[in-house]
């Protein structure tokens, strides 16, 4: 399929509650979100990368979210560890900064494929949600396109898809450079 889903990783209250303390800090840094082709309707989104400047080390001033991509990492290399053993042979080799990007009323990204081509040598997407007393009523669903190809970002929309809503504490995986995705 290439994706993967656990609706509940199990993170203490503890370390979601000191996340969730951290977070308002990030918000002088998150920027509008843009794309390699610099369209601008393509996306409305706001984030940040978490590192330190020229540094794989986590920062110091957010421990919590350290905390957090250790567990995350954790579960991707679990999950490699599976699929290394199966036909799809994946193997992770490398990583990018995490992420923390925030869908305000109204956001969206529209179609796309996180690394089309193999441009960038990202293998896999793994998307954590924070979001405390989500009802689907707000919308941010993830929308997973598995049969459609990257030559499907415009146009109809695929009739194949599976969507996750972004409830606290559930993680989604998938292939980044071939699935096709929307929020």
């Amino acid at each position: 399929k290439g994706w993967a889903h656990i609706p509940k990783v199990g993170l203490s209250p503890e370390i979601l509650a000191a996340v969730h303390e951290e977070l308002p800090s990030l918000e002088p840094e998150m920027a509008l979100g843009t794309t390699s082709t610099g369209l601008q309707d393509w996306r409305r989104d706001r984030s940040v990368f978490l590192k330190m400047e020229d540094s794989e080390e986590p920062r110091q001033d957010l421990p919590a979210l350290a905390v957090l991509d250790e567990i995350i990492q954790e579960r991707i290399e679990d999950l490699c560890d599976e699929l290394e053993s199966t036909p799809m042979r994946l193997r992770l080799t490398g990583r990018v900064p995490p992420m923390v990007a925030c869908y305000d009323e109204g956001g969206y990204y529209r179609r796309h494929v996180d690394n089309n081509r193999g441009a960038d040598g990202r293998a896999l997407t793994a998307i954590y949600y924070l979001n405390p007393g989500w009802k689907p009523e707000f919308g941010g669903a993830l929308r997973l396109y598995p049969s459609a190809s990257s030559d499907q970002l415009v146009g109809p929309e695929p009739q194949d898809f599976v969507e996750f809503w972004p409830e606290e504490d559930s993680l989604v995986f998938f292939l980044a450079e071939t699935m096709v995705h929307e929020v």
